[in-house]
């Protein structure tokens, strides 16, 4: 779910079932209004021609970089991740590009963040990126967000911050509320805390494996 869900921004996701796998994307492309959705336009469109392909994480990563920053020169960039999950074994595989990490939902509560080494943001040079691996157990969710959503407002206020994203999180899960829901509300939180008045793109989105037997 993104808000401002009515104006034009440069948050964008992706997803898609291929096969074995599910692959997911999260961008966040510097600055804001038209501007900033032509870059994420272009980025988006970079990672489905790849992910179309069957490429692997690293090649849709080296890939991304180029593409950015030949066409705006090293002035613009795009932070995100890109995971792909293994469906019969649960394997999550992912690449953070300057993003902040997103959280792990096991248990009805939140027990951490994912940990990968982050690369630079695409569009500010070649970067090597650390694939990281994490095994998901039935029922896990991963929470990607964007920094919109721990920063938003700040300026007309207290930021919303990742512990208290990670707390309603874990509150929701606990409740074993369906992901649709939990989005809706921690989206929900996040214009509440700041009245109705974002001053950057905040986007929510949760994944959740339910086990090689519901695929």
């Amino acid at each position: 779910m993104v808000e401002p869900a009515y104006e034009v921004g440069g948050d964008c996701f992706d997803y898609a079932l291929n096969g074995p796998h599910f692959d997911v994307a999260l961008m966040d492309s510097v600055g804001h209004g038209v501007g900033s959705s032509v870059i994420a336009a272009l980025a988006v469109g970079s990672y489905r021609h790849d992910r179309r392909e069957g490429r692997a994480l690293e090649h849709v990563h080296d890939n991304l970089d180029p593409v950015i920053g030949a066409q705006f020169g090293g002035e613009s960039f795009v932070t995100g991740q890109l995971a792909r999950i293994e469906l019969d074994t649960g394997t999550l595989k992912w690449i953070n590009a300057g993003h902040p990490p997103p959280l792990l939902i096991r248990g009805g509560r939140v027990i951490g963040h994912l940990e990968c080494t982050p690369a630079l943001p695409w569009g500010l040079g070649p970067s090597a990126a650390e694939v990281a691996t994490v095994s998901l157990e039935p029922g896990d969710g991963i929470l990607f967000y964007t920094d919109g959503v721990v920063e938003a407002g700040a300026s007309v206020g207290e930021d919303f911050v990742t512990d208290r994203l990670a707390d309603l999180a874990g509150q929701h899960a606990s409740d074993q509320l369906t992901v649709s829901m939990t989005v809706r509300l921690l989206i929900q939180a996040v214009l509440e805390h700041h009245k109705l008045n974002l001053h950057d793109d905040a986007t929510i989105l949760l994944v959740q494996w339910t086990g090689p037997d519901s695929n």
